[in-house]
This record gives C-alpha cells, sequence and structure tokens, in this order.
C-alpha cells in the first residue's frame, strides 16, 4: 500500500481478536466527557437556585397564615422550572446527537487493513496513520515517516516541531504537514488531552453569554435588597400600622415576589436553547448555547478564502515551464514535478490536485515563450498562452487549448479537441488521427528526504539523488530572483488564479537533515491553480454588507489572487490588500483596520490580526477549514469551522457547519440576533414590573402603609 510515497506493507495492526481483548480490559480510548451539564446537574441546578429557595420560604409563610388562594405564584415557579430542565435536556440531547455525528476519525491499520474508525474506537497499541490537520487523539511513537506538529495548544507556542521515527506525539497537538505510522501507546483517561478537555469543560460551564452575565448582576443586587425591605414592611405594616399577622405576611409576600425577576433568566437560557435546537436542524452545530449570541453581536466577520469564497477543492489550470530551465529534456520538468507529487506526503488541496491532474493525464511540454517554439497536449490538462508565431500540437481527443496572441497555429489530432482561438488571425489545421500522444507518467523517483509542506514557510521539499525540488509560494521560494518572474505571475493572480513556483536546487540539506532555502535557487516552471466562487458567495455577503458586518479576507494566498477573487465575490473594499509577509507586527496590526484583504499571511499573524481588532472595540468572528486558522479561531470571539475541515480545526471552533456551506451564515447571524433582540425587548418589560415593585416598596416603607398590593 503507498499513500502519498509512505508505505505501510510492513505493518499488519493489531488481530480483531487484540482488539477485543484490549477492549475487555478497558484500553480504549473512550472518554466519559459529556457535551455541557450531566442530566443530574441541569435538574439540580435549576431546582436549587436562590430565588426558589426565597419562593419556598414564601410558599411556607403564606400556608402558616392559611392564605392559600396567594400561592397562585406557585405554578407557574413551578411550571418555569421543569420548562428550564426540559429545554437544557433537550438541548442537550441535540448537541450530543450532532457532536456523535461529527466526531473526530482516526485512520488505523488492523489485520493488514487500512480502515477509518472513531478515535473513541482506538485502542492501546492501535497503529494509526496521522496526515496534515488531524489532531492526535491518543499519545502515540511515531514508526515510519516525518511530520510536522503544532503543540500551541499544549505549551503555548506555535512553533512547528518536527518528529520523526521515535519521538513521542501527544495528544491534543495537530499535524500540520507530512504523514506518519504511529502506535498509540497512552489512550483514554491515560492521555493527556483527555485531562486538557476535562479542564476546558470546567472552564466553558464557567463561561457565560453577555445577556446571562447582565441579568446576574440584576439578580444579585435584587437578592441583597429584597430581604431588607421585606423585613422592613413587615415591621411596619405589623408592629407600627397594627395590621394583623396575616394581612402583613401577605402584603410583604407582594412587594418581594414583584422585585423578583424570575422569568428574565429562564427567558434568556430558553431563548438560547431554541435557538441552538433550531439551528441544529439547519445542519448547524453549536459547541455551546453562548455562540448564538456571539455571532448576533458580531460587527468584523474574519473569512478565509480557501473554502469560504470558493470552492473546497482545487483544479490544476495549467503547468508552465520556464526557458531558462535546467531540466531540458523532452517534458523533464512535468517528469520531475510527477516525481515530486508521487513522493510527497501532503494531503492537503494543492497536492490532490496535482494528484488528480497527473491521474487523468498530463501532457508533456516545452518551453513556449519564443516565436516558432512548439507545445504538445496529451490529455485535457495542458492549456498555454503561446506567442506569435507558435505552433501547438494536440494528440489525444478531449484536449482545451487557450490561444490568447494572434498568428498560432494548432494542429488537432483526434476528434472532441476543444481550441479557443483568442485573435482571428489564429489557425486550427486538422490533421490525420497520427498526431503525437504524450508520454503517461508510470515511474517516479525515490525521494532521499521529504520535507512536507509548511503554513509558517510556505512551501515544502523533496530531495532527490540529482538534487533538491521546491515547490511553493513563488515570493517565498524565489527570494531576490522573484521581481523577475513578477510580471508573468501576476498575468495568473490578477485573474483570481493562485500561482505556485517549482524549483530547482543543489544543495539543500544541512548535516543534522534539516532542510534548508539556498539562494541558488532556479525557477523550473509554474503550477497555475484555480479555485471556483461558490455560486451564492456574492449573496452571502451581500447580507453581512446590509447587516453593518464588515468582512476582512485573510488567507495564506497571494493579495493579488484572494483580492481579485473577493471582488468576484463582491466583498466590499475588496481592492484594498496588503501583502503580511512584507509587514512586521506593528504594521500589520496599524493595517488591521486600513485594508480589506490580507495575503500571504502566516498563522501566527492571522492571531494578531483578530486580537488587534478586538483590543479596537470589535466582536470578531473566524472562519476557517485548516489547521493555519485554529489560533485566530481560539483567539476569536466566535470561531466558525467547516465540517470538510480538519478534526483540530473543528474541535477550536464554537460553531460547525455540517453542511460545509458558508452560505449557512446568514441563517446563524439572524437566529442569533432574533434571540437577543427578543429578549432584549422581554426583559425591558420584567424589569418595568421589577421597578416598579421595588419604588412602592420603598414607597410604602417611608408613608408608613400597609403594601397596596397582594
Amino acid at each position: 500500500m503507498q499513500n502519498g510515497g509512505l508505505s505501510y506493507d510492513g505493518y499488519k495492526g493489531l488481530s480483531p481478536a487484540e482488539v477485543i481483548e484490549r477492549r475487555d480490559r478497558g484500553l480504549t480510548n473512550e472518554v466519559n466527557i459529556t457535551v455541557g451539564k450531566s442530566v443530574k446537574k441541569i435538574v439540580l441546578s435549576n431546582i436549587f437556585t436562590y430565588f426558589n429557595f426565597i419562593f419556598l420560604v414564601i410558599t411556607v409563610l403564606l400556608c402558616i397564615v392559611g392564605s392559600f388562594r396567594n400561592l397562585t405564584f406557585l405554578p407557574i415557579v413551578i411550571g418555569n422550572t421543569l420548562v428550564g430542565i426540559v429545554q437544557e435536556i433537550r438541548a442537550k440531547r441535540v448537541l450530543e446527537k450532532m457532536s456523535l455525528l461529527n466526531a473526530p476519525h482516526a485512520v488505523v491499520i488492523r489485520g493488514g487493513e487500512r480502515k477509518k474508525v472513531p478515535s473513541s474506537a482506538l485502542v492501546r497499541d492501535d497503529i494509526v496513520i496521522f496526515s496534515p490537520g488531524d489532531q492526535i487523539c491518543a499519545d502515540a511513537r511515531v514508526l515510519e515517516g516525518r511530520v510536522l506538529v503544532n503543540e500551541s495548544l499544549l505549551t503555548g507556542e506555535e512553533n512547528e516541531i518536527p518528529k520523526e521515527a521515535g519521538t513521542v506525539l501527544m495528544s491534543g497537538s495537530f499535524i500540520i504537514s507530512g504523514e506518519c505510522v504511529a502506535k498509540l501507546e497512552n489512550v483514554g483517561e491515560a492521555s493527556y488531552i483527555s485531562k486538557l478537555a476535562a479542564e476546558a469543560k470546567n472552564l466553558d460551564e464557567d463561561e457565560q453569554s453577555e445577556m446571562i452575565r447582565s441579568i446576574n448582576k440584576i439578580v444579585k443586587w435584587m437578592g441583597v435588597i429584597l430581604i431588607p425591605i421585606g423585613a422592613v414592611l413587615f415591621y411596619q405594616s405589623y408592629f407600627i400600622s397594627g395590621a394583623d399577622f396575616s394581612d402583613s405576611i401577605v402584603s410583604m409576600v407582594a412587594a418581594v415576589i414583584g422585585m423578583i425577576p424570575e422569568g428574565l433568566y429562564l427567558l434568556t437560557t430558553a431563548a438560547l436553547a431554541l435557538g441552538t435546537v433550531r439551528l441544529s436542524g439547519r445542519k448547524v452545530l453549536l459547541n455551546d448555547m453562548k455562540s448564538i449570541e456571539s455571532l448576533a453581536r458580531v460587527d468584523v466577520l474574519c473569512v478565509d478564502k480557501t473554502g469560504t469564497i470558493t470552492e473546497a477543492g482545487m483544479k490544476v489550470y495549467g503547468m508552465f515551464p520556464v526557458n531558462n530551465s535546467v531540466i531540458t529534456e523532452d517534458g523533464g520538468v512535468e517528469k520531475a514535478l510527477y516525481s515530486y507529487v508521487s513522493a510527497s506526503r501532503d494531503n492537503n488541496a494543492t497536492m490532490e490536485a496535482l494528484r488528480e491532474y497527473f491521474r487523468e493525464g498530463a501532457g508533456t511540454s516545452e518551453n513556449t515563450e519564443n516565436t516558432g517554439n512548439s507545445a504538445k497536449a496529451g490529455n485535457n490538462r495542458i492549456r498555454t498562452s503561446a506567442q506569435n508565431g507558435s505552433a501547438l500540437n494536440i494528440g489525444s481527443s478531449g484536449s482545451t487549448v487557450n490561444i490568447e496572441i494572434s498568428g498560432n497555429t494548432v494542429n488537432v489530432g483526434n476528434s472532441g479537441n476543444t481550441v479557443n482561438a483568442g485573435s482571428a488571425e489564429n489557425t486550427v489545421t486538422p490533421v490525420g488521427s497520427d498526431g503525437k500522444t504524450s508520454e503517461r507518467f508510470t515511474n517516479a523517483k525515490t525521494p532521499r528526504g521529504i520535507f512536507p509542506f509548511s503554513s509558517a514557510y510556505k512551501y515544502g521539499a523533496i530531495t532527490f539523488d540529482d538534487g533538491t525540488f521546491v515547490l511553493g509560494a513563488p515570493e517565498f521560494v524565489l527570494g531576490n530572483a522573484f521581481g523577475y518572474y513578477r510580471e508573468r505571475i501576476e498575468t495568473f493572480t490578477k485573474k483570481g488564479y493562485r500561482v505556485l513556483v517549482f524549483a530547482y536546487q543543489n544543495e539543500s540539506v544541512a548535516p543534522d537533515g534539516s532542510f534548508f532555502l539556498s539562494e541558488g535557487v532556479r525557477a523550473l516552471g509554474f503550477v497555475v491553480l484555480a479555485n471556483a466562487v461558490r455560486e451564492n458567495a456574492a449573496e452571502t455577503f451581500r447580507y453581512f454588507r446590509e447587516q453593518g458586518v464588515t468582512v476582512k479576507v485573510i488567507s495564506g494566498d497571494s493579495p493579488e489572487t484572494v483580492s481579485e477573487i473577493s471582488r468576484v465575490a463582491e466583498i466590499e473594499g475588496a481592492e484594498k490588500y496588503a501583502d503580511a509577509s512584507t509587514m512586521n507586527d506593528r504594521e500589520l496590526a496599524e493595517a488591521a483596520e486600513k485594508y480589506t484583504v490580507f495575503g500571504r499571511v502566516s498563522p501566527k499573524q492571522k492571531q494578531l490580526l483578530v486580537r488587534t481588532l478586538q483590543k479596537n472595540g470589535h466582536t470578531v468572528a473566524m472562519t476557517g477549514d485548516g489547521i493555519n486558522d485554529i489560533l485566530a479561531m481560539r483567539d476569536a470571539d466566535c470561531g466558525v469551522a467547516m465540517a470538510s475541515g480538519s478534526d483540530a480545526a473543528k474541535q477550536a471552533a464554537n460553531v460547525v457547519l455540517l453542511d460545509s456551506d458558508f452560505a449557512r451564515m446568514p441563517s446563524v447571524v439572524a437566529e442569533g440576533r432574533r434571540v437577543v433582540n427578543n429578549v432584549q425587548r422581554s426583559a425591558s418589560l420584567f424589569l418595568v414590573k421589577n421597578i416598579f415593585s421595588l419604588l412602592l416598596a420603598l414607597m410604602s416603607s417611608l408613608l408608613l402603609i400597609v403594601y397596596p398590593l397582594e
């Protein structure tokens, strides 16, 4: 078995009998961490409240004086308590069900076969394959492969730590890049992540929404003053005004009940719970109820390009060799790229698009920059912008060639080829079915070293016997030579394409095995990728614009590319873009308010932008689907993840869009604002009643009269 260059042939894993034996011994990765409070805690927290205690005392006093007709408030109090219990339990059940559907999975080898199982089904000594974006679900030791790991959730450090055979993977960290085979050592309650989850659960229970905090302040002050006021009213009525004991108790009870906002807290909790349940029916999972209020108050929405504005997948638009290539044989650049892709262990969208490119049959191509050169296309993957006088020979059916400049000649070998001529002077000459068909790549070189793609460095590299090949962002790979290719690159980025450079360098491996990028790197060709803008993106961003929500696009791609895609998605201010790779922290913080689009942003810079916007008084939501978004999502007031994204991103988020459709966001925000507005309007009525009762009680005490209401 092969996957991205990593071999699993030597691993059989545990047999079914061994798995059962470990389960019987309790050596599973199951962790008893419930969603929110337990049922028992929900019941007790709704019954044993301060105000329920006050109502209990009032009930006892009214029973003593025989004023049973004044107990009409009791069914309402009991009903409110029951509704609170039922709503919280119902919301808990829905969240548990949705969390189960969205539970993280792992790829395990058992009985010599690869299987995808829930992480809770893993047992000790399981052989697991970890890929980019996976969160380490249990403590493990690397058996084969090399990965970069982010342990920021454990240590607070954002550094990418390399892990090779023999090193330990700590649960709670996640894979940045690369792929490895590891053996689980500590699972379930014995793993480090279980302790983190338990701590996080306790912290989450202490976190409350702004509405709940405000109501708690009201409840706290009313709870402090109602006891002395009630005592004064009883004293004044019984001892000063001479009313009998029964009438004094009844008037005091009327004043105290009028001052208690018993329904306000319940109303808020029930409204948030109902909103959560309602959103779950729309394939939106809220990890906590306060998220719905946080989204309702958002005035800045930070979005990533890939998977949010654009579709999650990518397509290879074309491979364009450069004319100073050190690889001169026919199709040499694409052969080298094919070797790179075959050896790569990265499973990101770029590598998947390139693998698809070669699976469908990439044609070889020669330099088409100069007059008179030719290019040959094997299948429908080659596109070129040939200069005047160039000839394009298409061998197989189904090929597509786009010609932008006049004077080109195209020879079509088989039927079914499509030629788009940009000028009337381009000629299309049909030839027989004997047109040359490009070589299908069947062999790849064996790498000596693999350095997985890093979102921090924006490139990856693979070393072969004849040198090292690098694939990544042109600005980062080419260094000072970038200016030489800027014009050519911008012809694609200005149209919204993503451009990667495929480069070569002779020496790049240090004695300790680490990789470094030398000044002598030479560009071999450019890989141009296309991301389709989501069909409903413009409508979605139009909604946020109408609601007064500012959209900031934060991406690791070229700022020109992101700006163009943002313009197509009708994001206001898309033409204002900044290159974060050229800024220090101070400059980036100053640019946070000025620009709409930020390109070449590192994970740490995303976090800095979110923190800066918060310091400026904004309520910030951050959407993303990759591991490079996690730091920013955790710091944002509300993190939103796509279900198609990495497990680590989903666990870091407050809201998960289970169908990975960003168009759900307007309904989420609208639901949150509806809940908040309804609660605020209702709260004003509650508070008017409470304030009236308080003022009437104070007036009765000062004027030495019996409280006039029952």
